[in-house]
């Protein structure tokens, strides 16, 4: 008998995370809103909880992201180490936003964290 899964939503602030199961046996959890000081803990929980079944991974949409701080940075660092340390599959979906966008640029997380190829932004010239 397959399982009924439903997808759930937590608020904590200005950030909506909601969550749900991806076609590959993994997660996926899309964040809106805002990722600060504030809330980052809610986020570290939720991707705790988070479990993913062998050959899945979780993949992290920030599409509807505004704003990310530098406590949010260090929270997608540290999920980014542990996912590698652990043979896990980490897939980041950039922000539509320009101010995270730019912050991901500044910081150089654009090329180091593992953005999904289908959603890099486009090379800018110089």
């Amino acid at each position: 008998m397959n399982e009924v899964w439903n997808p759930h939503e937590r608020r904590d602030g200005p950030l909506l995370i909601r969550a749900e199961a991806a076609a590959d046996g993994g997660q996926v959890l899309a964040l809106d809103g805002e990722l600060d000081i504030q809330n980052a803990e809610t986020l570290a929980a939720e991707i705790a909880r988070t479990e993913v079944a062998d050959g899945g991974g979780l993949t992290i949409d920030l599409r509807e992201l505004a704003f990310i701080d530098s406590t949010g940075i260090a929270l997608l660092v540290s999920v980014f180490r542990r996912f590698n340390a652990d043979g896990n599959r980490l897939h980041l979906v950039p922000s539509r936003s320009e101010a995270v966008r730019r912050v991901m640029e500044l910081t150089g997380l654009d090329r180091t964290l593992p953005f999904a190829e289908q959603h890099r932004p486009a090379e800018r010239p110089e």
